[in-house]
């Protein structure tokens, strides 16, 4: 088990990187920090590996304590997207295992077996990062950091890539941390993730949890893949009835009557492009709520159709299909699902507990 309390990293001038950070990471588990440039979660992984002293806050690991523990004496491998291959060397001098039947176990683990031979400056970005892997695991690591290790590969790359991460942890059986800007990368591979935020954890959970319960409108607008639509809006009551009403003039019915307290909040109103679609007040379902809207654009991707549609000076995103290619400029209903809404005050971003039907 590794285990951070009260981390921190500061600095010479005065910059903290990391600040109070605690997080347990269990034996086997794969754990990824995501978050915006900026957001400490490559320091973190750097103070994991030994690379940068802690300013303050204790690291153990199994129960050691590893602060001061050089980097050789962790058992800690890390792999990023700088390599640190030599190019002129063949795969299996780089992975310099201290024999060579360790050296193709690794290269088998990691996908090259084939390439043991070849010099590593005729391989692909995807086999380089193979080959990297490659060598980290032929030292037999605890635990295994990833910095960020797709970031210059094309998407295709990166789709094989992730499975060959996952095929490589089941193999393993090690403990997995990795760094990463791109959620769903890190949903796609992770058992857990860790949101990062200007130095500090600003929520953790599982994928499936954080996408369908986000704790805070920051981590509503990272976690998911087309982002949440964000909509201003009050509070309103009118007599036994609550609406959600936003400046463009969407009255949005709600079902929850904790809500009649709160007449007047300002929120943020949160509606996940698939949870709306385009429809009539004739044919939506009563929990549905029904908006005209213009067309902005409309783009198709494979079997799905993005429609972005305009609403005075907002814009609004809505998952359709092939056959809902309406053009620019045409006018749409929209019926949106009010039992799966998400509401934020807008004053703190937290978010504000919604009881559906």
């Amino acid at each position: 088990m590794l285990s951070l309390k009260d981390v921190s990293k500061r600095y010479p001038n005065g910059f903290t990187a990391v600040k109070n950070l605690n997080l347990d990471v269990k034996a086997g588990e794969f754990v990824a920090l995501i978050g915006p440039v900026g957001s400490g979660k490559s320091t973190v992984l750097r103070m994991i590996a030994g690379l940068e002293n802690i300013t303050s806050g204790e690291l153990r690991i199994d129960g050691d304590i590893m602060n001061g523990v050089s980097r050789k004496n962790r058992n800690i491998a890390i792999i990023s997207q700088k390599n640190g291959l030599y190019p002129r060397m063949s795969v299996q001098e780089n992975i310099a295992a201290p024999t060579k039947a360790l050296a193709r176990a690794a290269a088998e683990a990691a996908g090259v077996e084939e390439l043991l031979s070849v010099r590593v400056k005729s391989l692909s970005l995807a086999q380089k990062l193979r080959v990297a892997i490659a060598r980290e695991i032929s030292k037999n690591p605890g635990i295994i950091l990833f910095d960020e290790p797709l970031a210059n590969l094309t998407p295709g790359m990166k789709e094989r890539a992730r499975i060959d991460i996952s095929v490589l942890r089941r193999g393993l059986g090690a403990t997995f941390i990795y760094a990463a800007r791109d959620q769903e990368e890190a949903m796609a591979l992770a058992d857990k993730l860790v949101i990062m935020r200007n130095g500090a954890i600003t929520a953790s959970g599982t994928p499936s949890g954080l996408y369908r319960d986000p704790p805070s409108l920051f981590v509503a607008d990272f976690i998911g893949t087309p982002r949440m639509n964000m909509l201003e809006a009050v509070v309103l009551r009118k007599k036994d009835d609550v609406f959600l009403a936003t400046g463009n003039g969407m009255l949005i019915p709600v079902s929850d009557e904790s809500l009649k307290k709160d007449a007047g909040l300002e929120v943020i109103v949160g509606v996940r492009p698939e949870r709306a679609g385009v429809a009539s007040v004739e044919t939506a379902p009563p929990r549905f709520y029904v908006h005209e809207f213009e067309i902005a654009a409309a783009e198709l991707f494979g079997a799905n159709a993005f429609l972005r549609l305009r609403l005075n000076d907002d814009f609004f995103s809505v998952l359709g299909t092939p056959s809902e290619m309406p053009k620019p400029g045409e006018k749409v209903k929209i019926a949106i699902d009010t039992e799966n809404i998400y509401l934020f005050n807008r004053n703190t971003e937290e978010a504000i507990p919604y009881r559906k039907m």
